[in-house]
Formats: structure tokens, C-alpha cells, sequence
């Protein structure tokens, strides 16, 4: 995985969730890693622990807690930017990416449909399959904007859940969200994605409280002794 050069966006990577330091990497990269398997052998024996984990009578929960330690092994991406360092609190983004990455877990069989229902939107740069295999990571492309994140995520969440019809996990929200590299072949993946249309969040209205009539009258005896 080279670093800047093959006209993606800075984003950062960390070489496992357990260290702070990030290193900024062109995001294009990044993709073509997961596509052409950079991560092929890691992402196997998680695949292979996955299943014979699960249908050793530990079902799904018992397969998750199987990877979870060869999951952290793995490297893993902001995808929002470049950012100072992954400290304590999030980290500071030296510049948005414009991009954003959504979860979407369990799709079990479904997974491949589910990546070919996003592949068809616009703004969606990247989609795959997630470490386990039983989800999906979705990346879209949105204003890089730190002060508009919040809304592009919302706006993204909508559209991918009206695509799909599964429900997003709401972990990834923060800024500085990480996403561990995968491995996936049939990846989609658009160079060329629109910006995500945000809408411009609107101003809550001026609620006025209304005195209740009840309390008008003795409100007016009190002004007339002060007077």
C-alpha cells in the first residue's frame, strides 16, 4: 500500500487499533489493497475462524468474540482525513477527506446483494465486505467539511438505509471512526463518486411561552402594587 501518488484523498491509517501514531495514505490505495489482497492471508484465517466458530455451537456471538483479537491485529483506516495522531478524545484533523465510512453488520448471504445495492448511488466511492465477512463497509463521498460532518453523515445514513433496507450502526458517527482493511475482490469502487447531497440542517423555530389565562389577572394585581 503505497502512500500519496494515484489520485485518491488523504486519509490516515493506523497500523493496528492499539497504536496512536497515523500515517497519512492516499485513499484510492487503500481500496486497490482490499481489491487486489493485500490483506489476503489475514483476512482468511478471520474468515476461517468466523466459521468454524459459528457453527461450533457458538453461533454468531461466539464467531465475533473468536476474531475480535485478530481483527485489532489488523490495520485500520480513518477514513474522514488526515489526521494529527488517534489520541484520546479523537485526534486533530489537519484536512477533511471528504469521504465517510458507514457499518452495516449481519448481512450474512446477503451481503454481495447488499454491495451491489449501494454500488449503483452516485456519492458512494467505495463498498465491501467486512473482515468477517458478514457485513459490509460503505464509503461515501461528501463536502470535506469538518463543521458539515455531522449532516453528511446523517444525509449518508438515510441513503444507504433506504437502499438497503438494513439499519447503519451508529458507532461510526464520530469524526474519527475507525475501519479495519479487508479483503474483497468484487469491491465497488468509484474514483469518480459525486458529493453526497446534504441538506442544510434548518434553525430549530423560537418557542415563546404563553402565560396560561388562568394567571394573567393575578399577574396584573402584582404589577399594579409594585407601580
Amino acid at each position: 500500500m503505497s502512500e500519496r501518488g494515484t489520485g485518491g484523498r488523504m486519509v490516515s491509517v493506523v497500523t493496528s487499533v492499539k497504536v496512536t501514531a497515523c500515517e497519512p495514505y492516499d485513499s484510492d490505495s487503500i481500496i486497490k489493497g482490499i481489491i487486489d489482497g493485500a490483506w489476503r492471508h489475514k483476512i482468511a484465517r478471520i474468515r476461517e475462524t468466523y466459521a468454524v466458530n459459528s457453527t461450533g455451537g457458538g453461533g454468531d456471538k461466539g464467531a465475533k468474540k473468536a476474531i475480535a483479537g485478530l481483527k485489532q491485529k489488523l490495520p485500520a483506516v480513518m477514513w474522514a482525513g488526515h489526521f494529527e495522531d488517534r489520541k484520546k478524545g479523537g485526534g486533530k484533523l489537519l484536512q477533511h477527506s471528504g469521504l465517510l465510512c458507514l457499518d452495516l453488520d449481519d448481512t450474512g448471504p446477503d451481503t454481495r446483494e447488499t454491495v451491489d445495492k449501494v454500488r449503483k448511488h452516485a456519492a458512494v466511492y467505495a463498498a465491501f465486505q467486512s473482515p468477517s465477512g458478514k457485513g459490509i463497509k460503505v464509503i461515501f463521498c461528501v463536502p470535506p467539511r469538518q463543521e458539515e460532518h455531522k449532516h453528511a453523515w446523517e444525509a449518508a445514513v438515510e441513503t444507504t438505509e433506504k437502499l438497503t433496507g438494513l439499519k447503519v450502526d451508529q458507532s461510526t458517527k464520530n469524526l474519527s471512526s475507525l475501519c479495519y482493511v479487508s479483503y474483497d475482490p468484487d469491491a465497488c469502487f468509484n474514483p469518480d463518486a459525486e458529493e453526497l447531497n446534504v441538506p442544510k440542517p434548518t434553525s430549530a423555530p423560537l418557542v415563546v411561552k404563553c402565560e396560561s389565562t388562568d394567571e394573567l389577572p393575578q399577574r396584573k394585581n402584582i404589577a399594579e402594587r409594585i407601580l
